[in-house]
């Protein structure tokens, strides 16, 4: 069933309702409709009555996870999923494991098939398209999770998977680890016709993969740009390029678009659809550190970030693409803890050219202090919409090392899950939850891990998030689990990101959870 909700005013404040005072803006944003200054208008997908609901959460499945990872509704007959970047070998740059998380009161049991496919210029690239699809099943018990390394079903230098489970609200990540690293992100809820990557690097101690998978039987062609820091570039290996049916291909990005310090790219089809991976490994530029995330497949005027670090041996950037034809014109707004204490942060207002990109580093802005933890909205004021995404950069003397890439979120929800997560001696898991509205009030939020007990942490179960602020919650102190899954429940729409950092070594992650559809709010500037 959708309703319609009173509106949703998005945060002008640093945090607990305070209004933020606003300043005069640059001339050209002086004349931006208020419409787009702080309105949130909101459609919600919500189960009050269940088999209407559910039927209205099943035809409303497809629109919502256009946007980003979301898990099919409660009401559908099954949840596909669709895991392209990794390898499948032992001495692989990023080994492939997907992890199911099953937050119902059922076990299922997913269907994972796996295709095998290697970069586009191996000339064993013949032999190891003859490989077929493998399936295999995989046991999910309720309220728990249940993970599988690609390479042991189908051993390949890249590969890719489907997982099909019955029924909806499963939710499917997928883990990649290698000599630089390690990273967890949501895989694509959906196939799409286009993706947008608006951080990569292609410098000589940095090397950047696109994996494409095209899980359907007819062959897709699509056209791939880029925008560097010499202009755009549109590469004529990659026009027209064929994905071909049940086929991963991984293009060496370092290879034909090289030696750039930062690469925005775009992945358009002419025909069919696919799913688009980055694998982005640095081996001393900028740190080290693996990553691995899905392409935007729509532009966005309107993102939440939830988790945000300015402190010694820390650096965040972030990378704003426009490939668009005319210039975009947002800004950056902060959230600072406790602003009674820390003060407040005057937006960062960007254009961004045409067919370009920007860079803005937060950690070099005197704006932002040093050790004070943040949030933030990206919020185009022209209507040009972007691809955006946070970069973060962990080096001594920081406890967190490695890189992380994480996009914004286009969408709030109440309730979220976390498949793949870690809380032990090895690993350090904070959870964040960004509650961006004011006249909704405080957002009460439970967090129960799903490790198949369905029982609840006392000391999880009551959190207070303030309107426009943020919660983080450092897993240690309430639970030790080497195989953690979370189930995140609001009384009013967040946003949550998760952070994984090895504890004493190499390794960082910061990735949003995957809303459930029945629980989504919508902002109307994405319907556009």
């Amino acid at each position: 069933m959708t309703s319609q909700e009173p509106t949703v005013p998005i945060a002008t404040t640093g945090g607990r309702g305070r209004p933020r005072r606003r300043v005069a803006r640059l001339p050209v944003l002086i004349a931006v409709p208020m419409v787009l200054a702080g309105v949130l208008a909101v459609d919600r997908y919500a189960g009050d009555d269940e088999s209407a609901g559910a039927d209205a959460a099943v035809s409303q499945s497809a629109a919502q996870r256009s946007l980003m990872p979301v898990a099919a509704p409660a009401g559908s007959l099954s949840s596909t999923w669709f895991c392209a970047g990794g390898t499948g070998t032992g001495d692989g740059i990023a080994d492939h494991v997907v992890v199911v998380a099953n937050p119902t009161d059922e076990a299922v049991t997913a269907t994972v098939t796996v295709f095998a496919g290697t970069v586009d210029t191996d000339p064993n690239a013949a032999q190891v398209a003859q490989q077929p699809p493998v399936a295999q099943g995989l046991d999910v018990p309720a309220h728990a999770r249940a993970s599988l390394r690609l390479g042991d079903v189908l051993e390949a230098p890249f590969v890719s998977a489907m997982v099909e489970a019955p029924g909806g609200d499963i939710v499917v990540e997928h883990q990649v680890s290698g000599d630089q690293g390690a990273d967890t992100g949501p895989c694509a809820s959906a196939a799409s016709s286009s993706w947008h990557f608006a951080s990569g690097s292609s410098n000589r101690e940095a090397q950047e993969l696109l994996v494409l998978f095209n899980p359907f039987p007819d062959d897709a062609v699509v056209d791939i740009t880029f925008a560097t820091s010499e202009g755009f570039r549109a590469p004529e290996p990659y026009d027209g390029f064929i994905v071909p049916g049940g086929r991963v291909v991984a293009l060496d990005v370092s290879a034909v678009v090289a030696r750039h310090d930062d690469v925005s790219a775009s992945v358009i089809a002419r025909r069919g659809r696919l799913i688009a991976d980055r694998i982005q490994v640095y081996s001393g530029f900028r740190g080290r550190g693996l990553a691995v995330g899905l392409g935007q497949p729509q532009l966005s005027q309107l993102l939440f970030f939830p988790q945000g670090a300015s402190a010694e041996g820390m650096t965040e950037r972030f990378l704003v693409f426009n490939p668009a034809q005319r210039p975009a014109q947002l800004e950056i707004e902060i959230y600072l803890d406790d602003p009674a204490t820390n003060g407040e942060v005057e937006p960062v207002a960007v254009t961004v050219q045409p067919q370009s990109y920007f860079a803005v580093e937060l950690s070099g802005e005197a704006r932002v202090p040093a050790g004070v933890a943040h949030s933030a909205i990206v919020r185009v004021h022209n209507g040009v919409p972007v691809a955006v995404e946070q970069e973060s950069f962990g080096d001594d003397p920081s406890p967190r090392r490695g890189v992380a890439i994480t996009p914004g979120s286009p969408l709030l929800a109440d309730t979220w899950v976390l498949a793949a997560g870690e809380a032990s001696g090895s690993i350090g898991e904070t959870v964040t939850l960004f509650n961006p509205s004011l006249d909704e009030g405080i957002s009460r939020a439970r967090v129960v891990p799903l490790d198949g007990s369905g029982q609840e942490v006392p000391s999880l179960g009551d959190l207070e998030v303030p309107p426009g602020g943020r919660l983080t919650v450092n897993l240690a102190d309430h639970l030790n689990s080497e195989s953690l899954a979370l189930f995140i429940e609001a009384t009013q729409p967040i946003v949550v990101e998760r952070t994984l950092a090895r504890l004493g070594g190499r390794g960082m992650s910061q990735s949003l959870g995957v809303p459930l559809a029945r629980t989504i709010v919508r902002p109307p500037l994405l319907e556009g």
